[in-house]
């Protein structure tokens, strides 16, 4: 997503950054905070889970250090990214609730429409019943659509092996699938 990794969520220059003295490479909490950013952006983007959430308890840890942080708004954005890739909904909506309250949040279009999106994404959550298998997590709304847990699950579980033939990976978690009533959970 545009805004995670790509260095257009940080002004690059923050009065007085905290230097980091715990590790033998010295360096400021921006410093440290850009590389977390493009790591966990390229994370997120190739639907590396592991390695987001390994980003995110290092970008804990610059907040831990230093809760007021100018870096706490991105910081913040960046674990409702995670949450929302990891489809914890609810979750993200907080995350992006806590970038809103810290010091240096801009409110931009983009984060406008991740908000609308969260929101919505929350809603179906909340309504949502889950079946996982060895390979898939899926999500339909409760009632009538419940019937698709079973043989949609099945059906995924055989292409399991072609899909990771075809694409030449294998996911290390679960693969979420979300099956929507209306267009609206697509946007």
């Amino acid at each position: 997503d545009e805004g995670v990794g790509d260095g257009t969520q940080v002004k690059k220059k923050i009065l007085a950054p905290a230097k980091i003295t715990s590790s033998a490479n010295p360096q400021t909490d921006q410093e440290l905070f850009d590389a977390l950013d493009k790591k966990g952006g390229n994370a997120l983007r190739q639907w590396d889970m592991r390695t987001a959430r390994d980003v995110e308890q290092q970008m804990d840890a610059i907040l831990k250090r230093s809760p007021k942080s100018p870096l706490a708004s991105v910081i913040h954005n960046y674990k409702s990214y995670v949450k929302y890739y990891e489809g914890q909904y609810n979750r993200a909506i907080v995350g992006l609730d806590a970038a809103r309250a810290a010091d240096g949040f801009e409110d931009t279009q983009r984060t406008r429409n991740f908000s609308n999106r969260l929101a919505h994404l929350g809603d179906y959550s909340s309504k949502a019943v889950t079946k996982t298998s060895e390979h898939f997590e899926m999500n339909v709304l409760r009632g009538k659509d419940e019937i698709l847990l079973e043989p949609g699950l099945e059906a995924l579980e055989k292409s399991y092996a072609a899909l990771v033939k075809d694409f030449g990976f294998t996911p290390p978690t679960p693969i979420r699938v979300e099956v929507y009533d209306d267009l609206k959970g697509l946007a």
